[in-house]
C-alpha cells in the first residue's frame, strides 16, 4: 500500500503530536517527601510558585483503569482510580469530566495530582442531557467510597475528599456538594451552568471553590459568572490567558478522536489548568483554604499567564471542613 505524501506528512504530525503529549516532566526536590504532609511543608518552606505544579511531583504513580462501582441506587459507574505508588496516606480527589466528553481527557491532570500525593478517581458519567441527575450520582459515588474505602486505596483519607468537575461537570459536582457530599472543596475548571437547579444549589454549598477559568475573551462558558456571584464560601476565580475551554481537558476530548491533534489547545495553556488544578487541590486538602493556591498564583499574575483574579470570603474565616467520620476497618 503506498500513501501519497500528504498522508505520511499527516501520520507523522500525529505521532509526534502523541509521543510529545505527556503529563509533565519529574520536579526535583533536594529533600525527598516521603509523605503528603512533608509535601505540603517542603512546598510552604519554600514558597510555592504556579511553576512548581507545571512538573510532575515526587511520587511515581500507579492506574487502574475502568473501576466499576455499583452505587446505592443500582447504578454502575466506571472509574479509573490513580494513586502514588508508596501507598501513603493521603487525600482523595475526584475530577468529572464535561458534556459530551469522557473521563480520559482528564488522565494528564489525575497523573500530576497522583504524582503530588494524592489518590485520584475520574468517573464517567452519561455525557450529555442529565447533569443535574449525574450530580446525584457523584454523591453517591462518594458516599460508596466513603463506604468502601478500598475502592480507592485502604490508606486513602476519606475524610478529606476534594471535587473537581469541567464544564457541565462543574454543574454535576456542585449539585453533589449542595446535597450533602462529604467533600472539603471544590475546583471547577472553566464552568458553565446547566440548568437553573445548579443556581440553587450553588448557594448551598459552604465549601471553598476555585474557579479557573478560560480566557473570556476568548470563550465564555454558559453563564460562568454565576458561580462567583451565587456561591456562599469562600471562593476565587481566575482566568488562564488565551486558553480556551478545552485547554481545561489535557489532553483535550477533540485530540483523543484525532490522533493528538487539536487545533484548538496549546500544550502550554493545558499545562497551566493542570498546575492551577493541582495546586488548588493541594491546598484545599491541606489546610482546607485557597491559601495555598491563592500564593503560588501571583507570580503567574504578575507575568500575565492568568489574569482577572478575585477572591472573596477568605479574611479571617476558618473554611467548612467535610463533615468528620469514624474510620471503618477497610473491606
Amino acid at each position: 500500500m503506498r500513501f501519497s505524501a500528504a498522508t505520511i506528512a499527516m501520520l507523522a504530525l500525529a505521532l509526534l503530536a502523541l509521543a510529545c503529549a505527556s503529563p509533565g516532566r519529574p520536579h526535583e526536590y533536594e529533600d525527598y517527601p516521603v509523605s503528603f504532609p512533608e509535601l505540603v511543608r517542603h512546598l510552604e518552606r519554600d514558597g510555592a510558585h504556579l511553576s512548581a505544579f507545571e512538573k510532575l511531583g515526587p511520587f511515581a504513580t500507579r492506574i487502574k483503569e475502568n473501576v466499576a462501582v455499583t452505587l446505592r441506587s443500582g447504578e454502575r459507574v466506571l472509574v479509573d482510580v490513580l494513586g502514588p505508588t508508596n501507598d501513603l496516606e493521603a487525600p482523595v480527589a475526584m475530577i468529572v469530566h464535561g458534556n459530551f466528553s469522557q473521563k480520559e481527557a482528564h488522565r494528564f491532570q489525575a497523573l500530576r495530582l497522583a504524582s503530588f500525593g494524592l489518590y485520584v478517581v475520574v468517573a464517567q458519567v452519561p455525557i450529555r442531557d442529565r447533569w443535574i441527575e449525574n450530580g446525584r450520582t457523584i454523591k453517591q459515588l462518594v458516599d460508596a467510597i466513603v463506604a468502601r474505602p478500598k475502592l480507592v486505596h485502604p490508606r486513602a483519607d476519606l475524610d478529606n475528599i476534594v471535587l473537581a468537575g469541567h464544564s457541565f461537570g462543574a454543574s454535576a459536582i456542585t449539585v453533589a456538594a449542595a446535597s450533602g457530599a462529604p467533600v472539603r472543596g471544590l475546583v471547577l475548571l472553566d464552568p458553565a451552568v446547566y440548568a437553573p437547579e445548579v443556581m440553587k444549589a450553588m448557594r448551598a454549598v459552604k465549601q471553598p471553590v476555585m474557579i479557573v477559568g478560560a480566557d473570556k475573551e476568548i470563550f465564555r462558558s454558559r453563564k460562568r459568572p454565576f458561580f462567583y456571584r451565587h456561591l456562599s464560601g469562600e471562593v476565587a476565580e481566575i482566568s488562564v490567558t488565551g486558553a480556551t475551554h478545552d485547554d481545561a481537558q489535557h489532553p483535550s476530548m477533540f485530540s483523543i478522536s484525532a490522533f493528538g491533534i487539536d487545533p484548538y489547545t496549546t500544550p502550554e495553556r493545558q499545562e497551566l489548568f493542570a498546575a492551577a488544578l493541582t495546586a488548588s487541590v493541594l491546598s484545599l486538602s491541606a489546610t482546607g483554604r485557597l491559601d495555598l493556591a491563592w500564593s503560588a498564583f501571583q507570580d503567574a499574575i504578575e507575568h500575565g499567564d492568568l489574569k482577572e483574579p478575585k477572591r472573596r470570603g477568605a479574611i479571617s474565616r476558618v473554611a467548612p471542613e467535610s463533615p468528620r467520620r469514624k474510620r471503618s476497618p477497610a473491606r
